[in-house]
């Protein structure tokens, strides 16, 4: 804006004082306000919509709203002193730039931004920056590099639609606050016709930024924090998170501003919402929606295409129908209200074309039968495999066209259903908005989008949760999401283990298959990444700019590395011992080989080949369901706040009811100021607990998902519940001693998440408790759940496991020479993980917390650390027997070397 020359110099009042500022409300209150001018909001609006850097949008939306608020603020009108605004906002963008502005933002994705809406001072003719039309010839610009190009040509092969929508609902939703702090006495007549045609159009885009303003307004004026003065709130309001889950519904009616504006526009959400539908263009062109039109052109061209195809293979052209022509653009040619669309190409032309049996099965029929006797076999199959591939491409492009058709319906009826649930005003029957924010999220491919739909989840909890629905259908319809949610957040198999398909297993540490598949995923992204390049550069296009893999899972890597191989080496000994023993004439000798060989519990090796594309197709879905899930379940919470257990308890059902039924009552849950001492679970009831996992898999089950529900819940819980997460943690650390290594994975899991929110009690609990378990050599399964619970801590907590790791070194360095294989890989990969922390544990200060006993016991350890690092700490050995000789420098270093060695119980060689 500086550069643009927009803004004149400070007031004067802001310089006074030595540059100190205001000093005074009054002063603040008085103080012009003439730097905020149109250029200054149109600029900031439109980087909005063009900015691809996400912490630049950010920033540039803050800035959005505080011009807002220093105009709602700052005007002469006494009104605006009350939460609804008012002030110069109208006066700085009138009504045409309004629609200007919305126009923009809802350009079709894919089509260029028009240069006639976008404002640029620096070609305008006009000293108005409100003309939206007049632009001045300017070399000096034109021959500048214009960094937003990408953007405004909508060049997707630069820019991807998940960048290009978050900006258009940035963009959207800056309008929404614009809308809040519009005079109520002009609002409606402004924003009326805007808002209600694009709700009522058949664009998608432009019904769903038309919700997302709805719903900004309206959130706007519930929260208030947008109008708040700093005197008002004894600080700052956070307005950045104005549509946050933290932006808590006032309970009762709110009083809007302009009530009939907002009760037209919940009519208008709500009957399109329903079905219904101004244009009946749709219909002709057998359309859900506009934004449909190109993918219906290419599927067109592709079907023009295989009739080409057809004719050149000497099909007669009297035997090919003629293909029907599509209707003109939508966007450019609206079609005359007297056209039916009858004889026009639809979806159903091409499906009727490429269907099996359908039109290009009798054409090929008749083409076999007139080349069968005239061409040779080769050049017929040649030519059957070239129209194949074109029927195909038709195939692909219907079924392409089928996703998007969903997608743009997902995202439409969840844009919608926000926007009704923000107004605060459910229908009755809640099954059409349950059904359209559900939808979002299992379905919605956007993170940006599926964000809303949890925001709105919550929204309706909060709704449906009130005190005054005590006795309506709407709290039991709200307790059924909830389940809902709980079961979507276990809906991924590799993140939740299916136990009817683990049962078996129980000496193994699931967590060396997760990583491997992890990486092998990636892998296969990356491919598919760089395959996609490839075709774009052969297409002329230019490349997407994939990303490489995700630096932030280097430790994984090197695990799923370390896996692998040994998954490699296991399946190689075992060939080698098989080989031998098969070459054993002697039965005994055999037998001997074949159990020695299945001492250690065998890797599983995962590897790409092994993925089929099904199969990964179904894990991103499940993938997409979970990240959903999670994202409402952390939104309820963060919404309820403190409020939470009491106001939904069901949620904290899901996680209490399954794992009490098995481990007993929680300890000191519901009194945070109880000094019950915390402890795990004697072995009667561990072993019981088997016993009943065994005799019935779908308890164990309810015991991973439980867990897996309380992962999700633990971080986003407020502060206050802390002694809830607190009093399940002898449930989730009794868990890691099952013989069951899905439920031990589980718990590993879940207890590095406990870990992380409540440290203190957590760590404490965990080396009082279960860290003795590494060391009992009598049971496997024991060791493993240690083991996989250090690794999962060790990468949760970072930096933050730098106190414990005195507690954690020892244990296990003893593990490293286990004779379970899975056990000595994974408590490897700790060592090396734990010994970078070393030379940082030195000036740490004890953990609050920690009882003498372990004071104690951390000074001890920490002393062998460092004798283990520094050499020259080592306590000097006296030779208990008498010796006639004096040992040299070198020979006394190393006979300290294996005293210490013989004293920590460690292996070494010199």
């Amino acid at each position: 804006i500086n550069v643009c020359g927009t803004l004149p110099p400070l007031p004067a009042a802001l310089q006074s004082n030595g540059g100190g500022g205001v000093t005074s409300t009054a002063e603040k209150r008085t103080l012009p306000t003439p730097w905020v001018d149109t250029a200054c909001l149109r600029l900031t609006f439109q980087n909005l919509l063009l900015e691809t850097n996400t912490e630049i949008l950010d920033l540039s939306a803050r800035l959005w709203r505080a011009l807002l608020k220093q105009c709602t603020l700052g005007g002469g009108d006494s009104s605006v002193s009350s939460v609804h605004g008012g002030g110069c906002v109208q006066d700085l963008l009138p009504p045409n730039v309004v629609g200007a502005m919305f126009r923009l933002a809802s350009t079709p994705i894919g089509v260029p931004l028009s240069q006639q809406l976008i404002y640029d001072p620096r070609r305008t003719t006009s000293n108005n920056a409100s003309d939206t039309t007049t632009f001045a010839a300017d070399s000096s610009f034109s021959s500048r590099y214009n960094v937003d190009k990408p953007m405004i040509q909508q060049d997707r092969g630069l820019i991807s639609r998940e960048t290009i929508m978050r900006c258009r609902v940035q963009a959207a939703a800056a309008l929404g606050q614009l809308a809040a702090a519009w005079p109520a006495s002009s609002r409606a007549a402004t924003l009326g016709t805007i808002l209600v045609d694009a709700l009522q159009s058949g664009w998608s885009l432009q019904c769903q930024l038309a919700s997302v303003v709805v719903e900004e307004m309206v959130m706007a004026e519930r929260t208030g924090c947008l109008f708040a003065r700093e005197e008002d709130e004894g600080g700052a309001p956070d307005s950045e998170n104005i549509n946050s889950a933290s932006s808590i519904l006032v309970p009762g009616e709110t009083v809007f501003a302009a009530p009939d504006f907002v009760d037209l526009l919940r009519d208008t959400v709500t009957a399109v919402l329903a079905g219904s539908r101004l244009p009946t263009a749709m219909a002709q062109r057998g359309l859900a929606y506009y934004d449909l039109q190109r993918s219906l052109a290419h599927v067109h061209a592709n079907c023009q295409v295989l009739y080409t195809t057809l004719s050149e293979a000497n099909v007669p052209n009297t035997a090919i129908p003629a293909l029907p022509p599509l209707l003109p653009d939508a966007s450019s040619n609206p079609p005359a209200s007297g056209n039916s669309g009858d004889g026009m190409f639809t979806l159903a032309t091409a499906e009727r074309i490429c269907s099996d049996g359908g039109e290009f099965d009798r054409l090929l029929a008749l083409l076999a039968e007139q080349g069968a006797g005239g061409r040779r076999a080769g050049a017929r199959a040649q030519q059957s495999t070239v129209l194949q591939e074109r029927r195909q491409r038709v195939r692909a492009s219907v079924e392409y066209y089928r996703q998007l058709e969903q997608q743009l319906g997902v995202s439409t009826n969840a844009a919608l259903a926000g926007a009704l649930v923000a107004i605060g005003k459910l229908p009755d029957k809640l099954n059409t908005v349950l059904r359209a924010i559900m939808a979002a999220i299992k379905l919605e491919p956007s993170e940006l989008l599926q964000t809303r739909a949890a925001q709105a989840v919550a929204r309706t909890a909060a709704l449906c949760y009130n005190p005054r629905e005590e006795h309506s259908s709407k709290r039991g319809a709200a307790d059924k999401m909830v389940r809902n949610l709980a079961t979507f957040v276990c809906s991924d198999p590799w993140t939740t283990p299916v136990f009817a398909q683990r049962a078996q297993q129980e000496e193994a540490i699931l967590m060396l298959e997760m990583v491997q598949r992890e990486q092998v995923m990636r892998e296969i992204q990356q491919q598919q990444r760089d395959q996609q390049q490839q075709q774009q550069q052969q297409n002329g296009g230019k490349g997407g700019g994939g990303s490489a893999l995700n630096d932030s899972s280097g430790n994984n890597a090197l695990m799923a590395a370390a896996a692998t191989a040994s998954a490699q080496a296991s399946q190689r000994k075992k060939r080698r011992t098989k080989a031998a023993a098969d070459s054993e004439q002697q039965g005994s000798s055999s037998s001997s080989l074949l159990l020695l060989a299945g001492r250690d519990s065998e890797i599983p090796l995962v590897q790409a080949s092994a993925l089929a594309a099904d199969e990964h197709e179904k894990e991103k879905a499940a993938r997409l369901i979970v990240r959903g899930a999670e994202g409402a379940v952390t939104a309820i919470a963060q919404l309820f706040g403190a409020n939470v257990m009491r106001q939904v308890p069901k949620l904290w059902e899901c996680v209490s009811g399954p794992l009490a039924a098995v481990y007993g009552p929680p300890t000191a849950a519901h009194a945070p100021s109880s000094d019950s001492e915390l402890s795990v679970c004697d072995a009667d009831v561990l072993a019981a607990a088997d016993a009943a996992f065994a005799a019935d898999g779908a308890r164990a089950q309810s015991v991973i998902d439980a867990l897996r529900v309380l992962l999700a819940l633990a971080p986003a819980l407020d502060r206050t519940l802390r002694p809830y997460l607190v009093g399940t943690l002898p449930w989730a650390m009794s868990a890691l001693a099952s013989r069951f290594s899905a439920i031990r994975h589980m718990a590993a899991r879940t207890v590095a998440e406990l870990c992380l929110v409540v440290r203190e009690e957590a760590m404490q609990l965990f080396v009082q408790s279960v860290l003795p378990s590494l060391g009992d050599t009598t049971q496997t399964h024991r060791r493993q759940g240690v083991a996989e619970a250090i690794y999962y801590i060790v990468q949760r907590l970072g930096s933050g496991v730098l106190a414990y790791v005195p507690f954690l070194m020892v244990p296990v360095l003893g593990r490293m020479s286990d004779g379970d294989e899975q056990t000595r890989l994974v408590c490897t990969n700790c060592f090396a993980q734990l010994l970078k922390l070393v030379p940082l544990e030195a000036d740490i200060p004890d953990p609050d917390g920690l009882t003498a006993e372990l004071v104690a016991r951390r000074e001890h350890e920490h002393k062998f650390l460092a004798q283990l690092m520094d050499p020259t700490k080592l306590e000097p050995f006296r030779i208990p027997v008498k010796i006639s000789a004096s040992l040299r420098k070198y020979q006394q270093e190393g006979v300290d070397w294996l005293a210490f060695l013989n004293k920590y119980e460690l292996h070494g060689i010199l």
